[in-house]
């Protein structure tokens, strides 16, 4: 679905300070408005409407030594996310 409004912002804060001042809806990541939600600020709406999936992308210095620290986080996210969505 497509919605044309006259505000547009690409900060998560902007978008959700407008949708409390009664500008409109907005779009969010869940944790990115958990305050505002349990404080009764913003209240959820279409929530079972289908969302797009969105790639992850992870980028590293070409090495040939990756460090355990980044090894573990690529192996958490692959199992976690699948190899497609990476």
């Amino acid at each position: 679905m497509r919605v044309d409004g006259r505000f547009r912002a690409d900060s998560i804060a902007a978008c959700c300070e407008a949708a409390i001042q009664g500008m409109g809806i907005g779009r969010g990541l869940l944790y990115q408005v958990r305050d505002a939600v349990d404080q009764g600020r913003l209240e959820l709406v279409l929530q079972d409407w289908p969302q797009p999936q969105i790639p992850y992308h992870l980028l590293w210095p070409a090495t040939t030594r990756l460090p355990a620290r980044t090894r573990a986080l690529v192996d958490f996210l692959v199992a976690r996310l699948g190899p497609q969505q990476i």
